[in-house]
């Protein structure tokens, strides 16, 4: 019987993680804020785009804002855009980057990567970590982020296994994936790199000629 009234409970606080909501919501987002792994990642993907201060940038699923928070400090006369389909992450990334909205250097939309307004478009960066997996529709979703980017502009797609008893072999499939996604949807010069946490993680990028 306790098995029975577990599963529920977990399978409800490990969705959390995907879109978080209700009263549990903001918790998650100070435990993906604080926890030093979730920073690591995040801020290592935002590297891996060599930003430009005149860069137009969008992230999929900003979370508690750390990642664009740290894009924000390279890109200094460009323009940031970033959306989430959970109110309250956007709630977190807005006090965290507050600033920039005042500045007019941040937009923040509600919504998913599927659902963004057909006039948000022309970016030199698209980036998501830990977002790709949940997509149930992906090559179309990749399909439609490249087709967004301006020539010659890059999508990065990072991606952490955090499914119980995660292995490093369960990233590498990953990342093959994502590479012949990436090719598939049309992106060249596809690059792939890899940073060693627990488990690792892994990220595919891919320019539009």
């Amino acid at each position: 019987m306790l098995d029975v009234l577990t599963k529920p409970v977990v399978d409800h606080v490990t969705s959390q993680f995907q879109r978080p909501r209700g009263f549990l919501g903001p918790v998650v987002g100070r435990i993906m804020s604080r926890k030093n792994s979730n920073s690591q990642r995040n801020l290592w993907l935002v590297e891996l785009l060599k930003l430009e201060p005149t860069h137009r940038v969008l992230e999929i699923g900003p979370g508690p804002g750390v990642a664009i928070e740290a894009a924000a400090q390279k890109v200094t006369d460009g323009q940031l855009v970033a959306i989430d389909h959970s109110t309250t992450m956007l709630r977190q990334t807005r006090q965290r980057n507050e600033h920039l909205i005042d500045e007019g250097r941040l937009t923040l939309i509600e919504g998913t990567a599927q659902t963004l307004p057909a006039d948000v478009t022309g970016f030199d960066r698209i980036y998501c970590m830990n977002v790709w997996q949940f997509w149930d529709d992906q090559e179309p979703v990749l399909a439609g982020l490249a087709e967004r980017l301006a020539p010659g502009g890059w999508l990065a797609i990072g991606y952490q296994p955090r499914h119980p008893g995660a292995t490093e072999a369960d990233a590498v499939a990953g990342m093959k994936c994502l590479r012949e996604q990436l090719a598939e949807v049309g992106l060249v010069e596809i690059s792939d790199h890899r940073v060693n946490l627990a488990p690792m993680v892994v990220a595919v990028i891919g320019r539009r000629p």
